[in-house]
């Protein structure tokens, strides 16, 4: 069954839209070759150091992702930590991260329950000076006795739906002067 923790689990990442056809203008969404994995990016007008900077800093993902009420880090720092992040609901989620700083590499993982997700965002020169191409990669897959009653199609969907919407406010956060 797909509760609110799958479902936070994938818009989280990459919170509107229903399929990849349906994203909006400037952000393109695909399934991968890669099984139980979507792809999508968006240009935004920050250079890819501000845009990294911007999203490995966890205590603006509040600001960041309507999903996300809250972020505390729980245990290490900056490129690799453990992060916890609570839902406008006040559940909490556990999101283990390991970056990569000099290639500009957001990448986090959640383990435990019914999904199990990683997500990497790479941040590289855009096609015009100053701009950024974030690619995004959101590998999510219901597993367990769950993963007998729900359907591929429809995690592909909801996949491609995270990506779109949290492409939407990544894009949006950083067109802000609060943004970089």
């Amino acid at each position: 069954m797909f509760t609110s923790r799958t479902a936070f689990v994938l818009v989280t990442w990459l919170a509107v839209v229903g399929t990849a056809a349906a994203a909006p203008p400037g952000i393109s969404v695909r399934e991968s070759k890669v099984a139980a994995t979507s792809e999508g990016e968006v240009v935004v007008d920050v250079t890819p150091d501000a845009a990294y900077a911007a999203l490995a800093d966890y205590g603006r993902w509040s600001a960041i992702f309507p999903s996300v009420a809250s972020a505390q880090l729980r245990s290490g720092s900056g490129d690799t930590a453990v992060v916890e992040i609570t839902s406008p609901k006040g559940k909490p989620y556990t999101l283990r991260f390991d970056n990569d700083r000099k290639r500009r590499i957001v990448r986090f993982s959640q383990r435990g329950g019914r999904v199990a997700g990683d997500t990497t965002l790479t941040f590289i020169a855009g096609p015009a000076a100053g701009q950024t191409t974030i690619h995004a990669r959101l590998h999510a897959a219901v597993v367990g006795p769950a993963s007998w009653f729900v359907g591929s199609a429809r995690v592909r969907r909801k996949r491609q739906r995270a990506l779109s919407e949290n492409l939407v406010a990544i894009a949006a956060y950083l067109a802000t002067p609060a943004g970089p």
